[in-house]
């Protein structure tokens, strides 16, 4: 009975997400945009960014819940993010409020909250080119067995600028597997929906819809070491994710040293075979409250810097 519940349950996800891909406006101008800006599914939370965004397999507080919506199941405590991420070169930032929750046993969810405003920073922000981005993002994630759960997470975004506004959906399908402390899985098919752009010409800005250009499916694991006490001393994240029709393929990887119970030092690498981008971080922990901060000032990807303050109100 649990089994054919389960089925139904993804087959009728995999129809939702398809039929969101759907969706679509077309261009009403040809020419090459002054500035131009996607929105399209990002992953929030500055330790994962850290890493170089190999978080297929890691599980840390609802954040999470974007790079692998099954690794809700594996959250050990409840904990309010605050996330704020400056975009460098879309001059904006984003601020987003994530909560993990316990529905019933076995069953999990995740809420996430943003707001962004684009084109607003630097030193003479332009009004025709600001726009503001609403989102919420809602995981669910279901153990199958003890080691083992399947989760999704539907993310809606709302767009406006001074002449329109539109929306946009996509979501997101994994599988998490836990067999011991030292050792996780992850595997994630990303982005079935579609995305929002939003260009400058020289007659004036336009917002449009259209489908996501690619999916694609990530595989990887972390491992940590030791397993005992608070934290472990050093954990390392690998992902592989092949993106289709392109068949184009990112690699990456982070190493996390802990030396002490209060602090942790970051550095991840992540591209594609031509191009690497570097990822640093840092975090801080005391008691119930934890700041993290990562940054990449590569230009071979989009530079940002992030923070996220999280504050644990208790375990599961």
């Amino acid at each position: 009975m649990r089994t054919n519940a389960l089925t139904s349950w993804t087959l009728l996800l995999v129809f939702l997400g398809a039929a969101l891909g759907g969706w679509q406006e077309g261009r009403g101008q040809s020419d090459i945009p002054l500035y131009q800006y996607t929105v399209h599914p990002t992953g929030f939370g500055a330790r994962q960014q850290s890493f170089a965004r190999a978080n297929a397999a890691s599980a840390s507080d609802a954040t999470s819940m974007y790079w692998n919506p099954a690794s809700l199941s594996f959250v050990t405590r409840n904990t309010v993010s605050v996330n704020h991420m400056h975009d460098w070169d879309a001059r904006g930032y984003t601020e987003l409020v994530a909560i993990p929750m316990t529905i019933a046993q076995g069953h999990y969810l995740g809420v996430g909250v943003s707001v962004s405003h684009f084109g607003y920073l630097g030193p003479k922000p332009d009004p025709g080119i600001q726009f503001t981005d609403f989102g919420l993002d809602l995981g669910y994630s279901v153990n199958v067995m003890p080691t083992l759960s399947l989760g999704t997470v539907f993310s809606f975004r709302y767009a406006k600028s001074s002449q329109t506004s539109l929306t946009a959906n996509w979501v997101s399908l994994g599988a998490f597997y836990f067999p011991a402390p030292d050792i996780s899985y992850g595997v994630v098919f990303h982005s079935a929906g579609t995305q929002l752009e939003y260009s400058v010409f020289n007659t004036g800005p336009q917002l449009t819809r259209e489908p996501l250009p690619r999916k694609s499916v990530e595989i990887g694991a972390t491992m940590r070491f030791p397993t005992r006490g608070k934290q472990p001393i050093v954990t390392m994240s690998l992902s592989n994710e092949r993106s289709f029709p392109d068949n184009t393929y990112r690699i990456m990887g982070g190493i996390e040293i802990a030396p002490f119970d209060f602090v942790a030092f970051r550095i991840g690498y992540g591209g594609n075979p031509t191009t690497v981008a570097g990822h640093y971080g840092i975090g801080f922990n005391y008691d119930r409250l934890r700041l993290d901060y990562a940054i990449s000032p590569s230009k071979s990807e989009t530079r940002y810097d992030t923070f996220t303050f999280s504050y644990v109100f208790g375990s599961r």
